[in-house]
């Protein structure tokens, strides 16, 4: 699900994904995200990657 040709750093890429699916409803307020090791086979990216992104949703106050 990541374009690494895209020159979009992977893990804004995985936030963005995120993102839209908090937004669309997906994970509804007070649902946990998946974990981390889901994620990475989610997305096919490394964990750093992963809490890189979830970091920058917190940051945003998109997630607790």
């Amino acid at each position: 699900m990541v374009d690494r040709r895209s020159g979009i750093p992977a893990f804004r890429q995985v936030a963005a994904d995120l993102r839209q699916k908090i937004s669309a409803g997906t994970y509804a307020p007070g649902d946990q995200l998946p974990s981390e090791r889901d994620l990475v086979e989610t997305y096919g990216v490394s964990r750093p990657t992963v809490r890189d992104a979830v970091d920058m949703l917190r940051a945003e106050g998109v997630v607790n």
